[in-house]
């Protein structure tokens, strides 16, 4: 009987590692490696695509597509009514990149920002 316990609380024990392992593994991180506590600010530009949609809403709604082929959704918080002037413009966004595991894709690229302005002329990145 001693034997049954042992193993029943060895596999209970293995059971809740895992989930710790796994919740830990899907928690958001930020890009900044060097100092995983503190992200870095950094600033994008390119032009602004918003009402973009996802298959089980995996999205912000608004993505920044730079001139080097990179894209990043829009995390504006409060500033959300900022895109709709800089819909289809070239911009500039200040914030700090958030990387969030996704669902039907491998990884998110989240901008959470801090800013956004209208770029200058040929400042694409």
């Amino acid at each position: 009987m001693n034997h049954v316990i042992t193993t029943l609380n060895k596999k209970v024990i293995l059971l809740a590692v895992l989930t710790a392992l796994g919740c830990f593994a899907f928690t958001a991180r930020t890009a900044d490696k060097e100092n995983p506590g503190k992200a870095k600010m950094s600033v994008w530009t390119g032009i602004v695509e918003t009402g973009v949609v996802a298959i089980g809403g995996e999205t912000t709604g608004v993505i920044l597509s730079t001139g080097g082929g990179d894209r990043y959704e829009l995390d504006l918080g409060k500033k959300r009514d900022s895109t709709d002037k800089s819909k289809g413009k070239s911009v500039t966004v200040q914030g700090t990149l958030e990387i969030r595991p996704g669902v039907e894709g491998a990884e998110r690229r989240i901008i959470l920002v801090k800013s956004i302005k209208e770029a200058r002329a040929n400042s694409q990145n």
